[in-house]
């Protein structure tokens, strides 16, 4: 999403399989977004899984743990149910299955 195209464009499965799995990403533009962003997002995406994150390290990041740290102000003390009623108000085909536990 960063460089505004998709990163792996082909029509056969085949050749867009290899291309994930052999062809180097088109790097970020660092004019458009900082250092920190583009680091974060290459190593979300670095193909051998064993050299990704975890979510430990990945809560370690400043942005990400600031955005954390935001999105639970913005929930504190609300509770699931106050959280899903207002998607439930704006969209009537919306709908959720809560355990017997929440009812």
């Amino acid at each position: 999403m960063c460089t505004l195209r998709l990163p792996f464009d082909y029509a056969e499965t085949s050749t867009l399989v290899a291309s994930i799995l052999n062809d180097p990403l088109p790097p970020i533009k660092n004019d458009c977004y900082s250092k920190e962003l583009i680091e974060l997002v290459s190593s979300l995406l670095t193909k051998d899984p064993v050299q990704r994150p975890s979510i430990e390290q990945l809560i370690q990041v400043p942005i990400i743990r600031n955005a954390v740290i935001r999105l639970l102000g913005e929930f504190d003390g609300k509770t699931f149910i106050d959280l899903i009623t207002p998607l439930n108000e704006k969209d009537e085909s919306f709908t959720i299955d809560l355990p017997k536990s929440i009812e």
